[in-house]
């Protein structure tokens, strides 16, 4: 059986001609030990009574209807094999409420803008400079006081102008970011997101990262195909995502180690890429596809089940570690690194395969101490990196739920199947001993009289208490447990719930506010965790690698604020049906004109009319007779009526 140092070179260092035994790669080591220490710390840390490890795998086997062990035992003792997940429900609900509300606006969730009040350059400072001495050479006399007002009066003049020099490069580096998140499939990566934000501890997101994809172009008349250059970002799976002990946030510690997986095609196509090591890749290819070696040098990810086999098949993968974090300039010199210094640290990303560094290179990032890594999630705790999903949240409730379900059937099944005696002297010469215990309706079975003459029937059967209905409020308690614990009300889902003001649009909306108070404040988290640290690092590229210099301005990035976005759909919902109800009640002549114009106005701007490059003024006032245009809007169809018929 072969070994990997048979597979492993003698590297020459460029420099000093020292012969480095690549048996032992420093850096594939260093990452393999991480990897194993961030892999016990997420089996050890714990989120109040289960480890980090736990709550993934609970909240994995909740939204897949899973069973706990001795959840199955009990199911397969009483042959109620069925399930119901609530996990399941709330989070699909709460998905599909996020990816419509993302979903609505076609924008990228972060917004660049000009800062409020834009720094002087040097450039625009020599301008104000000679302005003030075109001035003075001009003949302007004055006193102190006036040559300081004048020179402050072309300070705000520049400061103007940078002002709205900024706006136009703002405009146009939120342009190129929008193309580039569309060019990167940004949004199928949110959406995969926002499940794992729901439902897991925490979710992890990579991004912007440099990648080369293949183009098609037509040159003349030809068909060609070429190479182009994306930012992308990835979604990364909660299972895949290892942190050092000293994390508290993506990115902040000593290290952050993602397990990703490439086949042997996609692998021996880095050979020739920037950054990868090509004798190393080849080495470590011939190992791994050796048959006496297995592909599983990793633990394996539920989510990416694969088979244990040894031989090396063109579509299977193998994982891979993923290291970001500071390694000195003495460690990155025996890779032939130049420029760095061996007393100081640098942010880099090394890829490894097993012992070998297949990948290494500085953090691509202009800033080079922000990692292209972040994590969010649904309740943060203070001070450490996973949190609260709604899987843990619900997780005792959704298994009270499940036990008072699993007794539901179990009564039911008591009551279509009772439990019956038999006289089985009496019955026995007239039906063989398979058939005992067998009866089937509309059938006249023989029996001997009763021998102690007390006219008692061969057969008896005992009635078992009906307590579905007991059983079924019990479920409905749990669910509304559920719906207050998660903060996700059951009108998300499109349920009808309750009576009076809770069966009214405005009843609902009322209570929307505060119910989804929880929602929101998870929808904060996603902003300040996410999408500003992306937008600022999308920024960044831009800043450094563009070569278009009109979009580089004094501008910053900023969350677009997604906990607005609930607010706004609801005042739409309540400015089309205040209009609805003003229409009305204008054709009576009971509502001041100004009072139409105001609901008018409100519902065009809730809609995302731009009154104001359409030039219309919102304090207008209406035409002299605005009984047609009550009327028209009284033809709207009415609003759903204030109580639903019970």
């Amino acid at each position: 059986m072969t070994t990997e140092a048979q597979y492993h070179k003698q590297v020459i260092h460029r420099k000093t001609g020292e012969h480095y035994d690549q048996n032992y790669d420093p850096v594939a080591q260093m990452v393999k030990d991480r990897y194993t220490r961030a892999r016990e710390w997420r089996r050890s840390d714990k989120i109040g009574r289960y480890s980090v490890e736990e709550s993934l795998v609970n909240c994995y086997n909740q939204y897949h209807s899973i069973p706990e062990p001795c959840d199955a035992e009990l199911e397969e003792r009483i042959n109620t094999n069925v399930h119901m997940s609530l996990t399941k429900h709330k989070v699909d609900t709460l998905v599909a409420w996020l990816r419509d509300l993302i979903g609505s606006t076609n924008n990228s969730p972060f917004i660049v803008e000009p800062t409020p009040i834009p720094d002087l350059n040097e450039s625009a400072k020599q301008q104000v400079i000679m302005k003030m001495r075109a001035k003075m050479l001009a003949g302007f006399e004055g006193t102190p006081e006036q040559v300081f007002e004048l020179a402050r009066q072309l300070k705000a003049e520049q400061l103007a102008e940078e002002f709205r020099l900024a706006n136009i490069a703002s405009q146009g580096m939120q342009k190129l970011i929008d193309d580039q998140l569309i060019e990167a499939g940004f949004r199928n990566q949110m959406m995969d997101f926002l499940t794992n934000f729901a439902l897991y501890p925490y979710a992890v997101m990579i991004g912007p990262m440099p990648e080369m994809i293949p183009v098609f172009k037509w040159r003349g008349n030809s068909p060609t195909t070429g190479t182009k250059t994306i930012l992308s970002a990835y979604n990364v799976s909660p299972f895949d995502y290892y942190w050092s002990p000293d994390t508290y946030q993506a990115g902040k510690g000593t290290c952050d180690i993602i397990r990703i997986r490439m086949t042997k095609m996609n692998l021996l196509r880095c050979v020739d890429l920037p950054g990868f090591i090509r004798q190393n890749i080849i080495n470590a290819v011939q190992y791994f596809d050796h048959p006496d070696h297995s592909l599983d040098w990793l633990s394996q990810n539920p989510d990416k089940d694969r088979m244990p086999i040894k031989n090396w098949p063109q579509d299977t993968s193998i994982d891979l570690l993923v290291h970001y974090g500071a390694l000195s300039g003495r460690e990155l010199r025996n890779y032939g690194m130049t420029g760095v210094e061996d007393t100081k640290f640098y942010e880099c990303q090394a890829m490894t395969l097993g012992s070998w560094t297949i990948r290494l290179m500085l953090n691509p990032n202009p800033d080079m101490s922000a990692r292209p890594i972040y994590s969010a999630s649904y309740q943060r705790v203070p001070g450490k990196m996973a949190g609260y999903g709604i899987g843990q949240i619900i997780r005792d409730i959704e298994r009270s739920y499940m036990a008072a379900y699993r007794g539901l059937i179990e009564n039911i099944g008591f009551s279509t199947a009772p439990i019956g005696e038999v006289d089985y002297a009496r019955i026995q010469r007239y039906m063989s001993d398979d058939q005992l215990g067998q009866l089937m309706s509309a059938t006249v079975i023989p029996t001997d009289p009763d021998m102690a003459g007390g006219g008692r029937p061969a057969h008896y059967f005992h009635n078992v208490p009906n307590i579905s209905g007991q059983l079924v409020n019990v479920m409905q308690y749990f669910t509304e447990l559920a719906d207050r614990h998660t903060g996700i009300p059951a009108a998300m889902s499109g349920q009808p719930v309750g009576t009076g003001v809770n069966r009214t649009f405005r009843g609902i909306m009322a209570l929307y506010g505060n119910a989804l108070k929880g929602v929101q404040s998870a929808l904060i988290n996603l902003d300040k965790e996410l999408f500003e640290p992306l937008g600022k690092n999308y920024f960044a590229y831009n800043m450094k690698f563009s070569k278009d210099q009109t979009i580089k301005g004094d501008s910053m990035v900023r969350a677009r604020g997604m906990e607005g976005l609930l607010q706004k759909e609801i005042d739409k919902q309540n400015s089309l049906e205040n209009l609805q109800m003003i229409a009305q009640l204008s054709q009576t002549g009971q509502v001041d004109p100004k009072v139409l114009n105001w609901a008018v106005t409100k519902a065009l701007q809730t809609s995302g009319v731009p009154l104001a490059e359409l030039g219309v003024d919102d304090q207008a006032e209406m035409p002299a007779h605005p009984d047609q245009m009550a009327q028209a809007i009284g033809q709207v169809p009415p609003s759903p009526p204030e109580a639903l018929p019970q």
